[in-house]
């Protein structure tokens, strides 16, 4: 039984503090740990070479090229993590990787997080990522959350903003 110096209430033993006036209960000669013991290491003649990484195989489609309406802009974007598409805002940390934040007045009407761009199996796939203005796909609106197959050659709309979508192979 461990006692409070201070008000003499009992307390079990390891209590920390006491709950009646705060005091801090354990001793100072009191503070021990247990040894740590661990297992000897195998000789050197049983260690195992690291395997080496198994390099991961390339996607058929390698650079994704988006090219902007206005302007005759293009921008050439790797497919080997996926691609957001959107406008750039610092105050909610948003960084799409395809900012079109200076295409214009037709950008106002392209969310922050509006699309995104992946790669599953051998296909492109294209998802509206629930925008206010949409995601169009050759005239016909994306369903939010839905993945689409995208091809070399569709028009893309994100809002009012046109992308005509060639994928290099």
């Amino acid at each position: 039984m461990t006692r409070c110096p201070f008000c003499r209430i009992p307390y079990v033993p390891n209590t920390i503090f006491c709950n009646e006036c705060g005091q801090y209960l354990v001793r100072e000669n009191s503070l021990e740990t247990d040894l740590l013991t661990l297992p000897e290491a195998p000789p050197e003649s049983q260690l195992v070479e690291p395997l080496e990484p198994a390099s991961t195989p390339r996607s058929r489609h390698e650079i994704l090229a988006l090219r902007l309406r206005i302007g005759e802009q293009q921008f050439e974007l790797p497919l080997d993590k996926p691609i957001h598409l959107g406008r750039v805002d610092a105050t909610s940390s948003v960084f799409p990787e395809l900012d079109v934040s200076r295409q214009g007045e037709l950008a106002k009407s392209v969310s922050r997080r509006h699309a995104r761009i992946t790669v599953k199996g051998n296909e492109v796939m294209i998802e509206d990522l629930g925008s206010v203005n949409g995601t169009y796909l050759n005239t016909e609106r994306l369903t939010a959350y839905e993945l689409i197959p995208l091809n070399d050659g569709d028009l893309l709309r994100l809002g009012q903003l046109p992308l005509e979508v060639q994928i290099k192979r």
